[in-house]
């Protein structure tokens, strides 16, 4: 087979996995619409009160949807390379052929561990819903606050040759973008 010819299938065969991680998060979207995520903690919030599920609770609910699916839920945690007292909390949702989907959030300093666990926690429950597009609050007011939105954000695809640092910085670039068009509209 020529060069061209290898190029061609291995384009081929990345659509396919891609085509398949896309059918997986669609059914997984699908079959969450009957799971009913416990939200039995409460928040208070400038004198707004509201029920939220917390980290354990959603991956309770997810994991065995997910499992059904094909696909995996992962977080993973990896120093800053121009900062090395900062890290960045990864949520990673995988297929079984290799693609993946992943959110990010660069981790406060934090100055105990009971400071660090609870901003691990706490990130982990907001990278979750982000990536997957659930709900584990409910808002009396229907109203979000602003930890959330600012965590809204972009979700990325692995493309393929790329490396994890490769796409950290892709993220750091889009982000970059999109903080300053909303600096710009108002």
């Amino acid at each position: 087979m020529t060069k061209e010819k290898n190029n061609l299938k291995e384009y081929d065969n990345t659509l396919k996995y891609q085509k398949e991680f896309r059918q997986a998060i669609i059914q997984f979207r699908k079959k969450m619409k009957s799971v009913v995520i416990p939200k039995d903690k409460v928040m208070s919030y400038n004198n707004r009160h509201h029920k939220y599920a917390d980290i354990d609770g959603i991956q309770n609910a997810i994991v065995p949807v997910l499992a059904e699916c094909d696909l995996n839920l992962k977080f993973k945690i990896q120093p800053l390379p121009e900062k090395e007292d900062r890290e960045v909390l990864y949520a990673i949702v995988e297929h079984v052929n290799g693609c993946f989907e992943f959110n990010r959030k660069n981790l406060p300093i934090s100055k105990t561990p009971q400071d660090y666990g609870s901003n691990l926690t706490y990130f982990k429950r907001y990278l979750v819903c982000a990536l997957l597009a659930i709900s584990a609050e409910d808002c009396p007011d229907g109203v979000e606050n602003e930890a959330y939105k600012k965590l809204k954000g972009f979700v990325f695809e692995k493309r393929p040759g790329m490396t994890l640092n490769e796409i950290d910085e892709l993220a750091g670039s889009l982000w970059q973008k999109r903080t300053k068009k909303k600096k710009a509209l108002k």
